[in-house]
């Protein structure tokens, strides 16, 4: 299930999973016009969610969270589908913590100490599942360029504002080759030399990218903080702040930044503080890995299918008796 226009709706179907998609809209904090339709659209999203279950009875809903999972979560708990929820950040997004009430569990990809927030008994860490890809990568020979690779990319959010800064600190990362993946429309061929490789967006290949850099610049979402984690990769966090998310990069970057794993930057310190940031990265590189190993971190599959599989019998326990 996702939403009627999102990016998950063309990754899903190059994937051959049939894909369900929900009118909705996103549940922003501040006041605007358009949030007068937030309940008309909301209400849509549950009906069309119902249809989906009571024609496919389906024996489980894991829900990962995003505006997209509420009237999924809702009209599972309407119709009686067992919920498992996942929340990847430090703290919980709005959308699962309006899930928590409904759902059996909360799977959590953080040990339930570095958790932010409240923590209650359906509460679960069970790591997050890391892609084959980064599997393959980390087993993977790396060759070793002239100069260190520096790995620059900044999300769909945050992808703008680093494009500008690093292109301008570009003179003073001549002792790096920088790969940057600068997003859709967004490659300038005004910066045209060997050592400043542009991409405007990867899918397949961002764990091998991962793994040959050296360095790595990128903003503090949990997913790529997680794929850095398991790689063990060396970083300089640029987290987006509170004019432009809910604040959850912040509690990321200041989190791993105190566990002594990664560095972070402001974004408008990029030009002047980048390279002392990116040499004390390197540096620290056995030190961050001792840490990281330190964390007890998971990235299997299996505790999550575990769980499922729990739930699912408990149903047909409930449903038998």
């Amino acid at each position: 299930m996702g939403s009627v226009a999102g990016i998950e709706k063309s990754i899903i179907a190059a994937t051959g999973i049939p894909y369900v998609a929900l009118h909705t809209t996103k549940l922003r904090r501040s006041f605007t016009i358009s949030n007068l339709a937030i309940p008309w659209r909301l209400v849509r999203g549950i009906r069309d969610a119902i249809r989906f279950f009571k024609r496919y009875e389906p024996d489980v809903l894991i829900s990962k969270g995003g505006f997209v999972s509420v009237p999924a979560v809702i009209a599972a708990w309407l119709t009686r589908v067992p919920i498992v929820s996942h929340e990847s950040d430090l703290t919980t997004g709005l959308a699962n913590r309006i899930a928590l009430p409904f759902c059996t569990s909360m799977c959590t990809a953080l040990p339930l100490s570095l958790v932010k927030g409240r923590v209650t008994s359906k509460h679960v860490f069970t790591g997050i599942p890391i892609r084959r890809e980064f599997v393959s990568a980390k087993k993977s020979v790396v060759s070793t360029p002239c100069k260190p690779t520096l790995l620059v990319f900044g999300g769909s959010l945050g992808a703008s504002a680093i494009n500008t800064a690093i292109r301008a600190a570009l003179p003073s990362l001549v002792g790096y080759r920088v790969v940057h993946i600068c997003g859709r429309g967004n490659i300038d061929t005004n910066y045209d030399t060997p050592d400043y490789i542009q991409h405007e967006f990867v899918t397949e290949g961002i764990a091998t990218l991962m793994q040959e850099a050296e360095v790595v610049l990128c903003r503090a979402g949990m997913t790529s903080i997680l794929e850095l984690l398991y790689l063990e990769k060396p970083a300089v966090l640029v987290p987006l702040g509170k004019a432009a998310s809910r604040g959850d990069q912040l509690d990321n970057a200041k989190l791993f930044e105190d566990l002594g794993i990664f560095q972070t930057l402001r974004e408008e310190a990029i030009a002047t503080e980048l390279l002392p940031k990116l040499q004390v990265a390197r540096e620290r590189r056995i030190e961050s890995q001792r840490a990281i190993q330190q964390l007890g971190l998971q990235f299997s599959t299996a505790p999550i299918l575990r769980l499922l599989v729990d739930v699912i019998n408990s149903k047909a326990r409930i449903s038998g008796s």
